[in-house]
């Protein structure tokens, strides 16, 4: 086999690779013209040749006894493969990832690395060496995963030290005498600023709210030998679960030697950590990435996806997806706003048999929209009964080929949308069982509705496959206007059935044009304008909504305002939305003019996130109370596109490296 690409073909070796595993795939040609817009027709036919070529099924079989004494046989597809423990794990993920197929690309890729691994063990045992020419040099071609399950559950190594608490300063005394005098707590939170301790017992004779925490003895894996003592300030002290927990605050006193201890403490904890920040990292990466090539698919998608439901008239779609790309299909079902044919494509007797015994159903059908006298007439016959009715035949080489018809195939598959939906980054429902979820505002409102959902259908027009296969010809059907002032008469089998009540299906379109950069939810906060650039007012307002990086307010006055001007307000917010009554200042927080009128403003924080205490108070309300919040802006039947994903992503990842306590000590997780 040749191992080289053509000159020609050369600089497209990376995209080849990465479409192997879609040779078989009807939308092959589309994904080379996106991935080559500036390439001729011509070279977009060798590339497609290329990937055909690697990805063919492959007859040699794999024998590498001569290389590893304890090999097992492995048959597929009638071939029998002698291959190592390594070996037979790897091929069987390969197949399982190619659809059970054994191709070209793979027999290179495992024989290459067999070949590896006998070389290293050669070389480890002083053997010399020998050369082993590969017959193919072809770098691996990984599949993109459309559905992210890489998941991560670890907890963080907490790589605690031994704290014990004195109510007087420790200088001096011995180590013996610290650890016998001074009373056992533990840390629950730790920063260089604040902490918050639990201890078994009421800590007695407390004097003037200050307290000396001295840790020692600290976990080995950080190297970390010193001992630190510093003095807090006692903010806030309560009794929960039989233990007594101290907020604390870091006191003035503390000497530049202590403080740089407890930073590099600090610090260690850090770099020990990094092993499980990258993996934690990781499982989002590749929702980011899963989320782009969705992104492109889902736009793209020609069949219509249908989350079904058990109603009391029996299964029904509760909503399908509306994308440009299956544009033409969703108008031969619907009139306007009109979505019953798809409710009554479910009437067929069979199907929710089916649907009832837990069943799968997938069967191909004739549908035929007859229009006559402002009304519309929709006649079906599913391949069952063309095959065993010659009515049916009849009427389908009368009526159904000489008008308006559609030749479909319709599969529906039980499924869990709630828990597919938690996927990291769930995709398209024609592609996975659930729509899209990370699409969608992440509440408890989302979650109820996804719950009702256990089966999908999907709608695949296949009309082309009559004309290529001439269809009309063979029957010898003649041309002819069908009668558009009456209904065609037929038998009442091949009539879609009229439903008992109006459908309920709802539309879920995708929007590609939501350039948002973080969520804006509604919600009212009292405000007053303190500083008009570098002039005192006092101005009062409301807003309109918010986010954690900007506000939409409405003045009581007008203020004549120029775009790019800094403003200062006091913000009043609510501890919790379910309790609006109580209240918290925020004083003399700097934003920016975005524009606007005059009674009504854009404003952004004027500087960094990590230090606007505005903007990192509304994020923590947000995020609490996301189930409370209304989207602002939102369309009912809307599902947003990639931007909206990579802000669902952001803020998971956000609120998954940030730990905020019930006390609002912000602390960034080792």
């Amino acid at each position: 086999m040749h191992n080289e690409l053509s000159a020609d073909l050369a600089p497209f070796k990376g995209i080849i690779l990465s479409l192997v595993s879609y040779a078989n795939h009807h939308k092959l040609d589309t994904l080379i013209e996106k991935l080559t817009p500036n390439v001729k027709h011509a070279v977009r036919f060798l590339i497609k040749m290329e990937i055909k070529r690697i990805a063919k099924p492959c007859t040699l079989v794999m024998d590498f006894r001569s290389m590893f004494s304890h090999c097992e046989p492995v048959q597929h597809n009638e071939q029998c493969h002698y291959l190592d423990k390594t070996s037979k794990k790897a091929f069987l993920q390969s197949v399982k990832q190619n659809q059970d197929n054994f191709c070209v690309y793979m027999y290179n890729e495992l024989t290459e690395k067999a070949k590896h691994r006998y070389l290293t063990k050669q070389a480890k045992q002083g053997d010399e060496a020998q050369s082993i020419k590969s017959s193919l040099n072809i770098a691996v071609a990984n599949a993109i995963n459309l559905s992210n399950q890489n998941y991560f559950h670890e907890e963080p190594e907490s790589f605690h030290s031994q704290y014990k608490v004195f109510t007087y300063d420790p200088l001096g005394m011995s180590d013996n005498g610290k650890r016998s005098l001074g009373i056992t707590v533990t840390l629950t939170e730790l920063s260089l600023n604040q902490c918050v301790l639990k201890s078994a017992i009421n800590i007695p004779d407390i004097v003037n709210d200050e307290l000396f925490l001295w840790f020692y003895q600290h976990d080995e894996r950080l190297e970390f030998e010193p001992e630190i003592t510093l003095a807090y300030k006692v903010i806030k002290q309560e009794q929960e679960h039989g233990h007594y927990i101290y907020q604390l605050s870091l006191a003035n006193q503390n000497t530049k030697d202590m403080l740089s201890l407890l930073s590099r403490l600090q610090q260690q904890k850090h770099i020990a950590n990094e092993p499980y920040r990258q993996k934690q990292v990781e499982p989002l990466i590749d929702s980011v990435m899963a989320k782009s090539h969705e992104q492109f698919l889902t736009s793209r998608i020609n069949d219509i996806p249908l989350m079904c439901a058990k109603f009391t008239s029996g299964w029904r779609p509760d909503s399908g997806l509306y994308t440009q790309a299956n544009k033409q299909l969703w108008q031969f079902f619907s009139q306007e706003d009109d979505l019953a044919p798809f409710s009554r494509l479910f009437g067929y007797e069979k199907l929710q048999q089916a649907l009832d015994n837990n069943q799968s159903f997938d069967d191909y059908a004739y549908i035929l929209k007859h229009q006559y006298a402002d009304k519309t007439q929709y006649l079906i016959i599913w391949q069952q009964q063309l095959e065993q009715d010659n009515k049916a035949r009849k009427l389908l080489q009368k009526h159904f080929l000489n008008g308006n018809y559609r030749y479909i195939r319709l599969t529906i598959n039980a499924i869990n949308a709630l828990e597919d939906a938690y996927l990291p980054s769930a995709v398209a429902s024609s592609m996975s069982s659930a729509m899209a979820f990370m699409n969608r505002p992440l509440c408890k409102a989302t979650a109820k509705s996804l719950k009702a959902y256990n089966h999908l259908a999907v709608i695949a027009d296949i009309t082309e496959l009559n004309n290529t296969l001439s269809i009309a010809e063979q029957l010898k059907v003649k041309e002819q206007p069908l009668h558009e002032v009456a209904a065609i008469k037929c038998s009442k089998e091949f009539v879609m059935p009229r439903l008992q009540r109006k459908s309920q299906m709802k539309k879920i379109r995708l929007d590609l044009n939501d350039a948002r950069r973080e969520e804006r939810f509604d919600l009212a906060l009292d405000v007053v304008v303190t500083r008009y650039g570098s002039q005192p007012c006092r101005i009062k307002g409301k807003t309109n909504n918010i986010s954690s990086r900007g506000l939409s307010i409405n003045l009581t006055k007008p203020l004549k305002y120029k775009a790019g001007e800094n403003i200062a307000l006091t913000l009043r917010v609510p501890d919790n939305i379910c309790q609006p009554e109580k209240l918290i200042s925020l004083d003399n927080q700097a934003y920016q003019l975005l524009g606007g009128s005059d009674t009504h403003l854009r404003l952004v924080i004027n500087g960094l996130e990590r230090k606007h205490q505005a903007c990192q108070y509304l994020r923590k309300l947000i995020f609490h109370h996301l189930d409370d919040l209304k989207l602002s802006g939102a369309k009912a039947n809307e599902i947003y596109g990639m931007s909206k994903a990579l802000r669902n992503i952001y803020c998971l990842c956000r609120f998954l490296f940030t730990k905020t306590n019930a006390n609002g000590i912000s602390t960034h997780l080792p």
